[in-house]
């Protein structure tokens, strides 16, 4: 007879109070958590009966790089052990306010914030690889936060590359979805195309100058024809009619 499995089954965290299931794919489950000392946080666990060995090796990725990374535009890091890795819990999700961030001063305050975290991400040789809306969020202070390196993939030698294709197709460069090496130009195809959902344009055409040549050339289909985080923060942060919606940064 055969056995039906219970469920998920999670690593014990001692201490950390768990509230609520948010997601639970991919043999790895998220929870709405609080610490011991009572903050809230996300924790991430892996389920030990559903994850197989890409999903380890993924988890256990974005263990190390959330300890060896430090920038205002990542999530903040509370904790981790084997199975587990928790972080800071942040209010605002960029799914919820985007109409705020819809005028073209406040689209460019949020894109050169990403463009920003990106740039420091790519100068490690980390490319995210599932930047979408939905990892979007924002501090009660207004700082913008890239979420989840849970796909994230590493510009040399990167034992996963090939093995799966990772990403939102939806929000995921062609080159990514057809099995490419991970690249930072795929990152910036993905920011184009959230820069379009941002305006709610079809076309970056429609899009103010500078802005819409950036995204153009974003969504160039060679990986070739993007500009880099750091150019395209540079571009648009320092143009005259944008400067003045970044300062802040």
């Amino acid at each position: 007879m055969r056995s039906e499995r219970k469920g998920p089954q999670f690593v014990e965290t001692p201490g950390w109070r768990v509230l609520s299931a948010l997601s639970c794919r991919n043999g790895v489950g998220v929870h709405r958590a609080e610490t011991p000392d009572g903050r809230s946080a996300i924790l991430k666990r892996l389920d030990l009966d559903a994850a197989d060995a890409i999903a380890r090796l993924r988890f256990e990725r974005e263990q190390r790089l959330a300890k060896m990374l430090a920038h205002p535009g990542l999530p903040n890091m509370l904790g981790g052990g084997e199975g587990w890795l928790a972080f800071e819990a942040l209010p605002l999700r960029l799914l919820d306010c985007r109409i705020a961030f819809s005028p073209p001063e406040l689209a460019a305050f949020l894109l050169c914030a990403i463009a920003g975290t990106l740039a420091y991400l790519h100068g490690r040789g980390i490319v995210h690889q599932d930047l979408k809306p939905a990892h979007v969020l924002l501090r009660a202070d207004g700082t913008v936060v890239l979420v989840d390196l849970g796909a994230a993939g590493l510009v040399a030698g990167d034992p996963l590359a090939g093995r799966e294709a990772v990403g939102a197709q939806a929000w995921a460069a062609p080159e990514q979805w057809a099995g490419a090496a991970p690249a930072p130009a795929a990152d910036l195809w993905s920011l184009g195309r959230l820069a379009l959902w941002l305006s709610g344009q079809a076309e970056p055409g429609a899009l103010p100058s500078p802005l819409g040549e950036l995204v153009r050339r974003c969504l160039s289909p060679g990986p070739a024809g993007r500009p880099t985080a750091a150019a395209f923060l540079s571009a648009l942060c320092t143009s005259s009619r944008f400067a003045a919606g970044s300062a802040a940064l």
